[in-house]
């Protein structure tokens, strides 16, 4: 990863999670100081890295290394957006320091959903987005927000990763029409999207659109993840005549089980975005990584094929 031009004293929120398990390795490789927070107890295995257990909404320990005056060029956060616009709101970022946060394309493409909660979902990430904008900005700091999709690489997300872990164990039936398309995002690819805007400080009060480099469906995802361990035999397309209009009826109500409808409901659709942020980063798309291996078996056809789609 690139590291030019990069700040050197970090906080970091979310550091343990998916992006920051390659985010703070490259920190560490570039001499960069670092103060991580964690729920959990963390090991500072890294180089000018250390931990400190808490959270966003509980972080006593944080709050009496601020009150003894230690200073940050960056506070990254790559967890949730709430959480963190409401411990800016109680921690003021100095003048000139750099503000990057993590947020989500859902901003975009759940306001339409007809699951109250989604859209709900939807309302918060825009409305806590314009917060931490509108925070640094009357304290003279630098934001730039990193909307993102589908995380993969980790093994740590709850969508692909969950799917994966079934059909490890059992057959796992998918609907034949559910076609919509993702653009699944590399974790290692956005710690590199983290890096790249703390140099460039030209991208203050930004928000910046970061969808993955192809675009598929979820059945090809789980094709592609299925046939490095040889089981694209597992996932079972099934035609599934009416489902989509019990979907959208069931969608519509409150609670978990509505919420799962709306899930499965947006299989159906497309999730796309425009890659510009990319290149405002200076990373190049044909660089970014993919949802493993090209090769998959169509088990439609019983042939192993190149799954583009």
């Amino acid at each position: 990863m690139r590291t030019q031009n990069l700040p050197h004293r970090w906080l970091v929120f979310g550091g343990s999670g998916a992006v920051g398990r390659f985010l703070l390795p490259a920190l560490a490789e570039a001499g960069a100081e670092v103060l991580a927070l964690s729920r959990a107890v963390q090991a500072s295995e890294l180089s000018g890295q250390r931990w400190l257990q808490g959270s966003l909404q509980h972080s006593a320990k944080l709050d009496a290394v601020l009150a003894e005056g230690e200073h940050f060029d960056v506070l990254s956060s790559l967890g949730p957006l709430d959480a963190f616009a409401d411990w800016l709101e109680r921690h003021p970022p100095a003048a000139g320091v750099r503000v990057l946060a993590l947020s989500s394309l859902s901003a975009e493409w759940k306001q339409r959903s007809p699951n109250p909660a989604e859209r709900a979902l939807a309302a918060s990430l825009l409305a806590n987005e314009q917060r931490v904008l509108r925070i640094s900005s009357a304290q003279g700091a630098s934001a730039t927000l990193l909307r993102c999709g589908l995380i993969h690489g980790a093994g740590t997300d709850r969508t692909l990763t969950p799917l994966l872990r079934f059909a490890r164990r059992w057959p796992l039936p998918w609907p034949r029409a559910a076609r919509g398309l993702r653009q699944p995002v590399h974790a290692f690819d956005l710690a590199r999207a983290v890096l790249a805007a703390a140099a460039r400080p030209e991208l203050a009060q930004q928000l910046l659109s970061l969808p993955g480099p192809e675009a598929l469906t979820f059945r090809c995802m789980l094709q592609r993840s299925l046939e490095l361990e040889g089981l694209a035999r597992r996932l079972i397309p099934l035609p599934a005549p009416g489902l989509r209009c019990l979907l959208e009826m069931a969608a519509r109500g409150r609670g978990r089980i509505s919420a799962r409808a709306a899930a499965l409901l947006r299989l159906y659709d497309d999730q796309l975005g425009a890659p510009a942020g990319w290149a405002q980063l200076g990373i190049p798309m044909d660089s970014l990584r993919r949802v493993a291996a090209r090769a998959t078996f169509d088990s439609s056809t019983g042939e192993v094929r190149n799954c583009q789609s």
